[in-house]
């Protein structure tokens, strides 16, 4: 059956609303995990509880000058719209991953037809990457959707014959500059302007750049997004640049086991392992793409006056661009390749175009037919919501304290009582309890000790390897109550 026909639109938009949907129904399915979802999500119920919008705090009083406040403002409009819940943090990350989806549409759609438009997204909500982070709780699905913002409006202004269209779409792209300065800082003009420039180097395009897009306003355009929160953060909180442009983006990533963030510890990692990081995220279309791609590779090479020939590498450089820019980089995760994914599947939505127009139903190979389609763009999804979800809530619920501080909220004394956590608190415990949960440190286990010398009955949260570390005078002052992974939840004895 042929991929390109009305009947494969009503399909492939049924099946698009039922992946999209799996992806909305899982949002509240599973607790925040630590340290990244529980952080971020933290940081944004800081904000809603304090009234600051200039400054993240990852604590009251401490600013959190590791990521620009994009994602945290709108998980915090969230939480003031929805409430605070797990759905109302992850929504955020949906709802950018559905703008991004709506702009690959719009452009494959533009080069092809509106089947193969509905393709691309399909293939993009369906790769494995892009269908986690789109309920992730951190700064990458912000930064992939203004990078997509970006790059997809460039090629639609460079696309349009009309005047009017050109200027909007121009703007639109330096708009994307900006907010991704407000998304995750100038790594966004770095894979932004990589595909770019390699696209325009490759197809002598300097002319058409040059003359297209509104050089002038657009930059004021871009200043005018993204300067006046940098302005207003460093006078609120001096010596955030500092720390921001250099630390962040230089020394975090040319330093193995940087030691100077703030916030947590440097990834160190092979060099290289971005590529890895690649094939995985975009599995399991990857494989599909290189069979094809090669296959078809000399059908595009022949066609060198037809926009798809023009474009289809420019889309290749922008998924590419990511694992280009990190391949010398050790700090790194695996969501960095999350920008790249929307060029990704733009690339391949044009490779099955090709394929339907190059050869008839009947001899086209067995990876390109329309019921293979549809079955790949189910795996992910199918094995989310059967497998991953339930795994996760069963055997990572160690990773989050949400059932430490439910079980502690449930106690008759909780209103006479507090929540301490010895050594380390965890981000989740302070986003469930709403900042009530303590701090103890473990520098002397008299500190613990001084807890007990009030007339207060307090709850301790204790790892089991810090269980073993104190004295029995300390533990013989407590008595256990729980446990849920790694941590006892135990209480002060009555004396």
């Amino acid at each position: 059956m042929d991929i390109i026909n009305k009947r494969s639109n009503l399909i492939l938009s049924i099946l698009l609303f039922v992946i999209i949907a799996s992806r909305l129904f899982t949002l509240g399915a599973y607790p925040l995990m630590d340290k990244t979802e529980g952080r971020y999500a933290e940081i944004a119920r800081e904000m809603v509880s304090s009234g600051n919008w200039i400054t993240p705090q990852i604590d009251l009083g401490r600013p959190f000058w590791g990521k620009p406040p994009l994602s945290t403002w709108l998980t915090a409009l969230s939480f003031k719209v929805l409430g605070i819940s797990e759905f109302s943090a992850r929504l955020p990350s949906l709802l950018l991953s559905l703008f991004a989806l709506a702009l690959v549409f719009l452009l494959v759609k533009r080069l092809t037809n509106t089947t193969i438009g509905l393709l691309g997204a399909l293939i993009l909500f369906s790769t494995g990457m892009f269908y986690l982070l789109a309920g992730g709780i951190m700064t990458d699905p912000a930064l992939m959707a203004t990078v997509t913002l970006s790059l997809i409006s460039f090629a639609l202004a460079l696309l349009t014959p009309d005047k009017l269209h050109q200027r909007f779409w121009g703007w639109a792209f330096f708009a994307g500059l900006g907010l991704s300065l407000l998304a995750k800082g100038p790594v966004g003009w770095i894979l932004t302007l990589m595909p770019i420039v390699l696209w325009v180097i490759w197809k002598k395009q300097w002319h058409k750049v040059r003359v297209t897009l509104p050089w002038f306003s657009g930059t004021i355009l871009t200043g005018v997004i993204a300067l006046p929160w940098y302005i207003a953060a460093e006078i609120k909180t001096p010596g955030f640049l500092k720390y921001f442009i250099i630390g962040e983006h230089f020394d975090r990533f040319m330093i193995k086991d940087w030691s100077g963030d703030l916030y947590g510890s440097a990834h160190g990692q092979p060099i290289g392992i971005i590529w890895a990081y690649l094939f995985m995220g975009l599995f399991p279309w990857v494989i599909i793409f290189i069979m094809a791609a090669f296959r078809l590779r000399k059908k595009y090479r022949n066609e060198a006056n037809s926009e798809i020939s023009l474009w289809f590498p420019f889309m290749v450089f922008w998924f590419l661009s990511p694992a280009l820019v990190f391949t010398p980089v050790r700090n790194i995760l695996p969501t960095y390749i999350l920008p790249g994914v929307p060029g990704f599947a733009v690339a391949l939505a044009l490779v099955y175009e090709a394929a339907a127009r190059y050869a008839p139903s009947s001899r086209r190979p067995w990876y390109i037919s329309r019921n293979i389609l549809l079955t790949i763009s189910l795996i992910v999804p199918v094995f989310s919501c059967a497998v991953a979800v339930p795994i996760t809530r069963i055997y990572f619920r160690g990773n989050s304290q949400k059932n430490t501080v439910a079980f502690f909220e449930k106690l008759e004394t909780y209103q006479s009582a507090t929540l301490n956590y010895y050594d380390k608190l965890p981000y989740s415990a302070q986003f469930y309890s709403r900042g009530r949960a303590r701090h103890i440190p473990d520098e002397d286990p008299k500190i613990l000790a001084s807890e007990f010398s009030d007339n207060d009955r307090d709850y301790f949260a204790i790892t089991e390897t810090d269980m073993e570390k104190l004295p029995f005078a300390v533990t013989n002052l407590m008595e256990e109550i729980v446990r849920f992974g790694k941590y006892i939840l135990l209480r002060e004895k009555n004396t």
